[in-house]
């Protein structure tokens, strides 16, 4: 078989970071716009105290991959500890729906992330769509799109698009013949006018699945 490095051709960017890289997390978010990824949130072990609860983080950071640097990233507002987010790039704005707090708390707010002045803005909040993390998002054209998640207690199989010209959601492909699972955790991507969605977790204590569903028409 082919080696691995053919296979697997990445570029260890980790070993070539030019300065401190931000603690380790998971569940966090992640978005680039031009030469910058934008980093937030997340939950990741206590480095003083390994008998301590995993801390949900509540910085911001950017990795330029011109200079491979990592710089932590000031704001007026702080929008407060976040797991289980997904943020999307449009123009220069990065969006970012709910999550948990890490304290088995669920966020039902909606936040837009100016880049060029590193500023947050409230965009929209519970009611709609609904408290939820763990969700997939995928932005197209001028929407954010976000699909299943939870809201701590159970999945669910919702498929929401949040227009961003007008400010406005909406649920959309409830009309479908074929329904997906509820599901959290799940995974996916874009292709042409295709969301797609690949496995997740349905809550509570519920089964992993390896389902792929595809929603045309984003």
């Amino acid at each position: 078989r082919p080696p691995r490095s053919t296979l697997f051709p990445y570029t260890t960017l980790f070993r070539s970071y030019a300065n401190s890289p931000p603690p380790p997390r998971a569940a966090h978010s992640a978005a680039t716009v031009g030469d910058l990824m934008y980093v937030y949130g997340g939950t990741g072990p206590n480095a003083t105290d390994s008998d301590a609860p995993n801390i949900t983080y509540n910085d911001l950071w950017t990795f330029n991959f011109s200079t491979l640097m990592w710089t932590q990233i000031s704001t007026a507002i702080d929008i407060g500890p976040r797991t289980g987010i997904v943020s999307g790039a449009h123009g220069h704005d990065l969006y970012l729906y709910g999550g948990q707090d890490g304290l088995s708390n669920a966020y039902g707010d909606f936040w837009k992330l100016d880049t060029t002045s590193n500023s947050w803005d409230l965009v929209f909040e519970y009611p709609n769509p609904s408290f939820n993390s763990f969700y997939q998002a995928q932005v197209a054209g001028d929407s954010y799109y976000m699909f299943g998640g939870t809201n701590t207690d159970e999945s669910n199989a919702d498929l929401s698009e949040f227009t961003i010209n007008n400010s406005s959601w909406q649920q959309v492909g409830a009309s479908s013949a074929v329904q997906p699972f509820a599901v959290s955790g799940s995974a996916g991507g874009l292709v042409g006018n295709q969301f797609s969605v690949f496995g997740g977790a349905n809550l509570p204590g519920g089964s992993v699945i390896a389902d792929y569903f595809v929603y045309t028409g984003v």
